[in-house]
């Protein structure tokens, strides 16, 4: 809509905002300052806030289970629904393969680090790597300034 209407890529949250309702007006109402005027972060909250990123379409496809109240056929193609749309299909296949990786790295790791890298949803292996690094280098800032600090009290 933004784009045929030709409107300023910088004025798009402001100028759809007042067109929001229910969960993504709330998703709009809860970002503050000038995250909301944001185009790309106030999109990335309402995707989240409709499990829309691509972890939740994973969790979507590992929660899938088998129920008879379906047709087999009605249950299995739900499930290759659920795959096309965590996957997206239209991607090549080492973006795919990275989407596989990272969605089995993130349970493996320990919670702390889990909600640092949930926060960045990573759609990368790299940006995965980036982040654990940072999150592990930060740590590491953290402990050598607590032993500085404690050797220069002695």
């Amino acid at each position: 809509m933004a784009t045929r209407e030709g409107w300023p890529k910088a004025e798009w949250a402001g100028l759809l905002a007042p067109l929001l309702t229910g969960k993504p007006q709330k998703a709009y109402l809860d970002v503050k300052g000038k995250a909301a005027s944001d185009y790309v972060h106030l999109k990335r909250e309402v995707r989240s806030r409709y499990r829309l990123i691509p972890r939740d379409r994973a969790e979507m496809f590992h929660a899938w289970k088998y129920r008879d109240e379906k047709s087999p056929r009605g249950k299995l193609f739900h499930l290759i629904r659920l795959v096309k749309v965590w996957l997206n299909t239209r991607r090549s296949t080492a973006e795919i393969l990275e989407t596989l990786v990272i969605d089995k790295c993130l349970p493996e790791l320990p919670p702390p680090m889990q909600r640092v890298v949930g926060q960045v949803h990573p759609t990368t292996v790299n940006l995965l790597a980036q982040t654990i690094e940072n999150d592990v280098s930060t740590k590491g800032q953290i402990l050598l300034g607590r032993s500085e600090g404690c050797y220069a009290r002695w």
